[in-house]
């Protein structure tokens, strides 16, 4: 029977979700593609083409101001609502008109309207995006007030000015009860000052005042860099401001009341332009089955795993051929820890023809374990798509080396012109085992050399030194799985909150977060302390740890890496 509904379950599929969302599965939706943004609307073609204007005019100031970082986000989905009332089953909390939502498939922008007045929502929500994939994990009074910092940037002449006051939150400090920054400070992101909506305006106008005073105040901006990589390497706001500005929190709170009262606010003026050029946006009408599965990851959240997987089951029904629904159930099934269940639609997805990168990539390293043969071109695809990503051309490279293929090894490695911090450890590891086992001694001994001249960290040397020794030994085989990177500190905290838990290690080089993304993945390698329990919370007393990790996919923010062996001391 479900095999002959279509047009009616349109409906249906999302009524039976959440009824509320009748209204915007009934209304007329329409898609327009620009360069960078894929836009959803019911708001019509006019509003639709001033939002992705506005969109791609922000996108490229962001290009001119922070480069290649902005290129590598990919291609965002808009979906713009044409009232309070449609927008209203997707809303993130009480407060919000507009959010960025990141899943495995898309970066998405919500937002309950479009049109030329939506500039400073399109820059608040677009600095939500960029600090996500350049991985900057902010509490909510910083995440929230450097997007409404940006969000006042306009053109004067041939210069971009930042830091304007907005006035709406202005008046507000002024005018209601202050909340104490200790508060402020504290928020998470199930807090009542998050999400209620009498509540959060105070995190977003005191939020907004101290990142401005922060940022641009003389006796503060110097040291705003220093703080913001405190806060995002996981130590603690009241922490890292204390530590950067030796200045108790009701001291700054003072500063910042009075720093208000003034009245004597700056702006910063950056010699940028916003691209007034229009593209030919011609509007097409958005089929059901599209609309459908946006709105549907849109719901996927927890607690609606049940209903989510019904809605997909019913899209597979549908259109059996296409392979979107597979996808997002494999990930929906990654996240309850369904491997199996995970692998499967990871399959079905890639026969029906997707070669989405993230899906190549989590694909590839789940058919590795149970193929390794065949998980070979699936990664070997995704880097011909991406000759970027290092992740997949390390994994790929290891992948060679462990089938008794170093030469396939050495010539992936050959292509790298430029390391980052993150990969040198791992790339150096490879590249030795590579040579070793192609019989190149001298080539092996010649890469352990490199890797000690551009360490940069106490650890770094102390792996390029080991490396050393093994390429002078020479005792390295063909079957030897080269190292991954690895960092060792104090376990001091477990953070349980989210979806998948976050490890939090203070290392020689700070505090570092690394996700466990999936528990039956990780090796733990226990020490003379006996059993270890892994409970959720800070450690007490913190452990010694060595934590040996993967690099984190695009779409993993705000973290090292995804550990797979835990070793105590």
């Amino acid at each position: 029977m479900i095999r002959n509904c279509w047009t009616p379950c349109a409906t249906l599929l999302l009524t039976a979700l959440l009824p509320a969302t009748a209204s915007s599965a009934d209304a007329h939706w329409i898609q327009l593609h620009s360069t960078s943004f894929d836009l959803y609307t019911t708001a019509g073609a006019r509003n639709a083409r001033d939002t992705l204007t506005e969109f791609e005019q922000v996108r490229g100031f962001f290009a001119q101001t922070f480069g290649a970082s902005v290129a590598k986000t990919g291609r965002v989905r808009l979906i713009v609502f044409n009232s309070a009332k449609e927008f209203e089953p997707f809303r993130l909390n009480e407060y919000a008109i507009a959010y960025y939502h990141q899943s495995p498939e898309h970066d998405s922008i919500v937002m309950d309207h479009g049109g030329i007045d939506t500039f400073p929502i399109a820059v608040h929500e677009y600095v939500h995006l960029l600090a996500r994939h350049q991985g900057l994990r902010f509490p909510p009074w910083l995440n929230e007030g450097l997007a409404e910092f940006y969000s006042t940037l306009h053109a004067q002449g041939d210069r971009i000015v930042l830091g304007g006051l907005v006035a709406g939150r202005y008046r507000a400090l002024l005018g209601t009860n202050w909340v104490p920054l200790s508060t402020i400070l504290t928020v998470d992101r199930k807090s009542p000052y998050y999400n209620e909506k009498d509540k959060a305006g105070s995190l977003y106008n005191e939020g907004w005042a101290l990142t401005h005073m922060l940022y641009l105040d003389p006796r503060y901006r110097p040291k705003f860099h220093e703080l913001t990589t405190l806060i995002s390497s996981g130590t603690d706001s009241r922490e890292a401001l204390m530590r950067t500005f030796g200045k108790s929190i009701s001291q700054i709170d003072h500063e910042l009341m009075l720093y208000l009262r003034s009245g004597d606010f700056r702006a910063l003026v950056l010699p940028a332009k916003l691209d007034k050029s229009v593209e030919d946006l011609a509007e097409t009408p958005l089929a059901d089955f599209d609309r459908d599965l946006a709105l549907l990851d849109l719901l996927d959240k927890p607690g609606r795993e049940v209903a989510v997987r019904t809605a997909l089951e019913q899209l597979m029904a549908r259109q059996p051929h296409r392979p979107e629904p597979y996808e997002q159930l494999a990930y929906l099934a990654w996240r309850q820890r369904n491997n199996e269940d995970a692998f499967r639609n990871f399959a079905k997805a890639y026969e029906l023809g997707d070669r989405e990168p993230y899906l190549l990539w989590d694909y590839g390293r789940f058919l590795e374990a149970r193929n390794p043969t065949a998980a070979l071109p699936v990664l070997a695809e995704l880097l011909a798509q991406a000759p970027d990503r290092m992740d997949a051309r390390l994994e790929l490279a290891e992948m060679y080396l462990r089938q008794n293929r170093p030469k396939d090894a050495i010539a992936l490695l050959g292509a790298v012109r430029t390391l980052s911090p993150d990969t040198i450890s791992r790339f150096f590891h490879v590249a030795v085992a590579a040579h070793l086992a192609d019989g190149d001694v001298p080539r092996a001994k010649s890469a352990a050399d490199r890797f000690l001249q551009i360490s940069n960290t106490d650890g770094q040397r102390a792996e390029a030194r080991e490396l050393q020794e093994a390429a002078g030994a020479a005792h390295l085989s063909a079957t030897l799985r080269p190292a991954r990177p690895a960092a060792s500190g104090r376990f001091v905290d477990l953070d349980c909150d989210e979806e998948q838990a976050r490890m939090m290690v203070d290392t020689a080089d700070g505090k570092q977060t690394f996700l466990i993304e999936d528990p039956s993945r990780v090796q733990i390698a226990r020490g003379q302390s006996g059993p270890v329990n892994l409970v959720c919370g800070p450690q007490a007393p913190p452990l010694a740890v060595r934590v040996e990790y993967d690099l984190p996919a695009p779409g993993q923010t705000g973290i090292r890496g995804v550990v797979r062996l835990l070793s105590f001391e």
